[in-house]
């Protein structure tokens, strides 16, 4: 027996829900559970909790989970290509500036080895002491 088959104001008790609902692979306290977090709507009647087949639709309606996309599976084929020259734009403007750089590069790869690795040359001052780098004249 399942939810269809039953009149949406019928009142089942949280027993009855997990007997015939859900065959009982749930108890009643996953039931009240549930009604603490706010997804079920119970009633005391007596010592009796009971709550409706609709009240029961609603939280499956809370709980349902959409099936997951594909990246590209349901996007309109404008949004496709819009995408696609996003993709192409972003990696045309990586490319160009790798270039650039490399471009920069280059005048640094051209010195000799020794330009690249001097160290300015120190002078002794007047006064004996060591100073900053003196140029040459």
């Amino acid at each position: 027996m399942g939810l269809a088959d039953l009149p949406d104001d019928q009142v089942l008790t949280l027993q009855q829900v997990c007997e015939l609902i859900f065959n009982d692979a749930i108890s009643v306290a996953a039931l009240k559970v549930e009604h603490d977090r706010g997804n079920l709507q119970i009633s005391k009647i007596g010592r009796s909790y009971v709550t409706t087949v609709i009240d029961l639709e609603e939280m499956f309606r809370k709980f349902r989970i959409e099936a997951p996309t594909r990246y590209f599976g349901s996007a309109k084929i404008d949004d496709r290509v819009r995408l696609f020259e996003e993709a192409v734009a972003t990696l045309t403007s990586l490319k160009a500036r790798q270039l650039e750089r490399k471009e920069n590069g280059r005048m640094y790869e051209r010195m000799s080895l020794a330009d690249r690795t001097r160290r300015p040359r120190l002078r002794i001052g007047e006064n004996g002491a060591r100073g900053a780098p003196v140029r040459e004249r």
